[in-house]
């Protein structure tokens, strides 16, 4: 059975990093700046500004310290050995006659790839009893308090214990590394009450110019001020067009006088260019203003 002094050994073995729980001010702000991914890009409601970015890369480097595996040096290595395992293993009496050493050596292999907390944390659940196991029928049930546990259940316990020191570091890396804002739709009344007019006024526009038929079809109705308006926009176009036609018409006969050639006309009545209706006796007419020029 585990002991109080095992315990104690264990929980001081070295001063975790404060703040192994989430920071309350640095989760508000990852919440509120809210980054996610938008297909391959990162998005984000608000951009942090400078003040916010440096609370957030010290929270993030203090993180990054606290999960650093302690393999990674010699000292960290060491102190798992013997400052942990070996006092942890010392108090299960099965453990009295056993090769310690070994034990402690396997564990260590297998448990030098996870930063201390985790690991610090697993033992202490285990020797408080609020750890729990599944059984050979998938019961969840306490650690036997007569034989410690394998490798293996310890690594699962510690991986658990990360995932809240992990989750706050996804969430501080995207805002820090979040560019671009997401667009987010005014939904007020105010701007549902604007576009709904700007709408309106958009489809008066393109039923101007539709045929009473056409609009009927499409559910939409005009004015008689506005039939009265397309009615006199079309009588000055039409004016437009017939003062064209006569200036046309005009400048053709006048090319017609100055050739000397009759003028040509279609079946339906309207003169026809010069150049187009007899081209041959155009150019013998310019031939013989050359020549007497």
């Amino acid at each position: 059975m585990t002991t109080k002094s095992t315990s104690k050994a264990i929980a001081t073995a070295e001063p975790t990093l404060p703040g192994i729980l989430p920071s309350r001010p640095v989760a508000d702000l990852v919440a509120n700046i809210n980054a996610r991914y938008d297909g391959p890009e990162l998005v984000a409601a608000r951009l942090p500004n400078v003040s916010e970015r440096q609370m957030l890369t010290k929270r993030h480097e203090e993180l990054n310290r606290l999960m650093t595996p302690m393999g990674r040096s010699v000292q960290g290595a060491e102190m798992l050995r013997t400052r942990i395992l070996a006092p942890f293993f010392g108090a299960y009496p099965k453990m009295a006659y056993a090769d310690n050493e070994t034990m402690v050596e396997s564990y260590t292999l297998m448990l030098q790839t996870l930063p201390f907390f985790a690991v610090q944390r697993a033992m202490e659940a285990i020797i408080d009893g609020s750890a729990r196991k599944r059984n050979g029928r998938g019961e969840e049930v306490p650690f036997n308090g007569s034989e410690p546990p394998s490798a293996i259940e310890i690594r699962q316990l510690a991986l658990k214990e990360m995932e809240s020191a992990r989750a706050q570091m996804v969430g501080i890396d995207k805002s820090l590394r979040v560019k671009r804002l997401d667009h987010v739709v005014d939904q007020s009344p105010e701007t549902r009450e604007r576009i709904s007019a700007e709408f309106d006024g958009l489809v008066r526009q393109l039923a101007k110019g539709l045929r009473p038929d056409r609009l009927e079809r499409m559910g939409l109705s005009r004015d008689a001020s506005e039939d009265e308006e397309n009615a006199a926009i079309q009588r000055e176009n039409d004016r437009k067009r017939d003062e064209a036609a006569r200036l046309s018409e005009r400048d053709i006969l006048a090319r017609y006088q100055m050739l000397g050639i009759e003028p040509q006309y279609s079946r339906n009545g309207f003169i026809i260019s010069p150049e187009i209706a007899c081209p041959d006796q155009v150019a013998a007419a310019r031939s013989r203003q050359k020549d007497r020029a």
